[in-house]
């Protein structure tokens, strides 16, 4: 394992240890990260929002569901 490997194994574990889970949790049966794809989907579709007031309905409707599930969004 190459000195880059493990510091991005490092990296990972730390993320999952704040998400409390374990670093497969961001893995697919490929292999792929799907949990950070999916973030970095929302984030580039995000981005592609230029309306201000869409933007906000968005954040509400992402609020709301992590409302429902009982979790507190972090922010506002």
């Amino acid at each position: 394992m190459s000195k880059n490997d493990f510091e991005n194994s490092r990296i990972l574990k730390s993320i999952a240890d704040a998400l409390g889970t374990e670093p497969a949790a961001f893995y697919t049966d490929e292999g792929l990260p799907s949990k950070a794809l999916e973030i970095r989907e929302l984030l580039e579709s995000f981005d592609r929002i230029t309306d201000p007031s869409d933007r906000r309905i968005c954040l509400d409707f992402i609020n709301s569901v992590v409302a429902r599930q009982g979790a507190v969004p972090d922010g506002s």
